[in-house]
């Protein structure tokens, strides 16, 4: 006969207690916001520590789904919240997410006198912790650009309409009402203070 059984504290223990919270955090998340997948990071015992994947459409997305994830998950001390190009079981990602995205004054969220679990041995003599949530994302602090946007965009269609018909890139092809591909644009604020203009034609 074989005997199976789950070795405590392991990798297998830590995934099994995951998976069962992992949706509760997702289904929490997307009433306040747009969320794409949840991830119960090993090193957070499959229990204490989540990453989670938005979708950012406003510019409080992050800070909200911070709350809905510990609200989701009672357990869970710390949570980091990153926009979907982040891989979010490769602790690699996330952290470059974090040194190149976060800023630890201004998207920190620490909350004080909360429930705590048994499985934290830091916790206090009444069972309370606290809790931290860090806005991995990218800031939505876009306050001008003039025609970059535009003439990034128009580059855009250019180098999609050349690749579309196997072509060096050149104006055939290429339609000002712009064609089906998904193309996406981040503007960092102080290049330009004037507002963002986008041509039709």
């Amino acid at each position: 006969p074989i005997f199976h059984a789950l070795i405590p504290g392991e990798a297998e223990h830590k995934t099994l207690m995951g998976l069962p919270r992992s949706p509760t955090i997702k289904d929490a998340v997307s009433k306040v916001c747009e969320c794409l997948d949840v991830h119960m990071t090993e090193g957070g015992c499959g229990w204490l520590a989540a990453v989670v994947k938005i979708r950012k459409n406003n510019p409080d997305d992050a800070i909200k789904a911070i709350e809905a994830a510990l609200a989701g998950h009672r357990s869970m001390k710390m949570v980091t919240v990153v926009d979907e190009d982040i891989d979010i079981a490769d602790p690699v990602r996330v952290e470059w997410a974090m040194v190149t995205r976060w800023q630890p004054d201004r998207d920190t969220v620490i909350l004080s006198n909360q429930k705590g679990s048994s499985l934290d041995p830091s916790r206090y003599s009444d069972g309370t912790t606290s809790k931290v949530g860090f806005d991995a994302t990218i800031a939505f602090d876009a306050t001008g650009g003039g025609q970059l946007t535009d003439q990034i965009l128009t580059a855009m269609e250019f180098a999609t309409s050349a690749l579309e018909q196997d072509s060096p890139i050149s104006v055939q092809g290429y339609s000002p009402y712009g064609s089906s591909a998904y193309k996406q644009v981040y503007i960092y604020g102080g290049l330009d203070p004037s507002p963002i203009t986008l041509n039709k034609a």
